[in-house]
């Protein structure tokens, strides 16, 4: 009974999140998804299939990062609203992310461009 309510209730703060984020163009995780969709050249639907691609999944985990160093929410509710991962994925992806920030050039240039789009286009404070 208890699991029954409470999926429910995710499920109804699921719906009334994505609404008023849609009606007052609020950052939220499509915000992110939005932005790195556009950067990364991946379709905005493509972010939260169900694919073991290395471009969709490393949008994935970006977005993944950018919600977190933005706190939008715990790791379980970030990894719902993408793709309904759980929060150990969330927790990896940002590590995995991380990592490339520290290592990959390129990687680093794109996280950087993804970071100032976000803060210009939302008008929040650059996390990077």
């Amino acid at each position: 009974m208890k699991r029954l309510i409470k999926s429910i209730d995710k499920s109804i703060h699921r719906k009334i999140y994505k609404q008023e984020s849609i009606k007052h163009n609020v950052f939220s995780i499509q915000s992110i998804q939005k932005v790195v969709s556009h950067k990364t050249k991946i379709k905005f639907d493509l972010i939260c299939v169900k694919s073991r691609k290395r471009e969709i999944v490393e949008a994935r985990q970006i977005c993944m990062f950018f919600s977190k160093l933005h706190q939008l929410g715990s790791l379980e509710f970030i990894g719902e609203n993408l793709g309904g991962k759980d929060h150990a994925t969330v927790s990896y992806s940002c590590k995995t992310i991380s990592n490339l920030y520290q290592t990959d050039r390129i990687k680093f240039e794109l996280l950087n461009s993804i970071d100032l789009a976000i803060s210009s286009a939302y008008g929040v404070g650059k996390v990077l």
